[in-house]
């Protein structure tokens, strides 16, 4: 086994590879609106996994539905989304679980500490990324809002980005 993550992680008996506390984060223009260029570390609440973004990053969607407000307990879940080329684990995912609904709607998170973990999206070829995990600054803003149909009372949206009742049409697949 390698070195441990940090003092959770050696409490609770999970080891991965150290990394830098800052994320290493580095930004660069993409050349397509609405992706940026980043190298950023992200991991959970406890230390358990650790993952690797090198590569186009998309903008920031928060999905408000009662869903996502139930699996974060927050207003809404903050995502990105990377390829799959550009994402990597560094350590602990052998600690990540899924609840699948049987909708088929699925959230991962960390087995230990209950961070919302990366996903792998059924194409294999994206990855969600919440927000929240990120060690670093991305440099990306939030560009979207969806299901604010169903946004919680006490939930507001930013100023600025698009908002849809449900989905935003153009990302149905």
């Amino acid at each position: 086994m390698g070195p441990n993550c940090g003092m959770l992680g050696i409490l609770h008996g999970l080891h991965c590879a150290p990394g830098p506390e800052s994320g290493g984060q580095k930004s660069r223009e993409s050349g397509n609106q609405g992706e940026v260029m980043v190298a950023v570390i992200g991991s959970c609440l406890c230390g358990g996994f650790r993952f690797e973004i090198d590569g186009k990053v998309s903008d920031i969607h928060r999905c408000h539905c009662s869903v996502c407000r139930k699996a974060t307990g927050a207003g809404a879940i903050a995502i990105l989304a990377t390829a799959a080329k550009s994402f990597k684990w560094l350590c602990g995912e052998e600690s990540i679980r899924s609840f699948r609904r049987p909708s088929g709607w699925e959230t991962a998170f960390c087995a230990n500490c209950g961070t919302p973990a990366p996903r792998l999206q059924p194409n294999g070829k994206i990855w969600s990324i919440p927000m929240g995990c990120l060690d670093g600054d991305p440099g990306v803003q939030v560009a979207e809002h969806i299901f604010v149909g169903s946004i919680a009372s006490w939930d507001s949206v930013s100023p600025g980005a698009a908002e849809y009742r449900e989905w935003n049409p153009e990302n149905e697949q």
